[in-house]
């Protein structure tokens, strides 16, 4: 039996010229402390995150984003001689969409998390809490990604 022909009156619809939407976890960790950029790369890379680059500084840490575009960022809140608040904004001009999360033995209390998060982090962790739950952390963040504006979706044309 042949398909019916829908005719001139059915719906019209633009086709997605992307993908679908994989959950990509390409990361750039900044922290001054080489044991802890260490560390992280292990706790992150054992979970099934790719970390592209590291960095000592948050200025070396924004050529990297520039270069590798990842997915999330780690970023230490507390780096001598940086002001890692106008880092964070830098990395979210730089990287609309991805996941940043700052991270500090600092305990939140003192305002640090909402500094961050005004600043362009997505989250706060305070790095006493351990490695895994940093990660695990990190990890949500991935499914409150902030939509691309960039990405094409199916859209209805209209009727006729």
């Amino acid at each position: 039996m042949a398909a019916a022909d829908p005719g001139p009156v059915a719906p019209r619809r633009v086709e997605a010229m992307a993908k679908a939407p994989q959950q990509s976890r390409r990361v750039l960790v900044i922290d001054d402390i080489a044991d802890l950029r260490f560390l992280l790369r292990a706790h992150l890379e054992r979970r099934g995150f790719d970390v592209v680059a590291d960095a000592a500084d948050p200025d070396v840490g924004q050529a990297l984003a520039e270069e590798h575009h990842p997915d999330g960022v780690i970023i230490d809140m507390t780096m001598p001689g940086f002001d890692v608040l106008a880092a964070i904004g830098r990395l979210r001009a730089t990287l609309p969409n991805a996941s940043i999360l700052a991270a500090s033995a600092t305990p939140a209390d003192i305002g640090t998390e909402g500094l961050a998060c005004a600043a362009g982090a997505d989250g706060y962790f305070d790095k006493a809490a351990g490695f895994d739950d940093l990660v695990r952390q990190f990890a949500s963040l991935f499914h409150l990604r902030r939509p691309d504006p960039d990405a094409a979706v199916s859209i209805p044309v209209g009727e006729e």
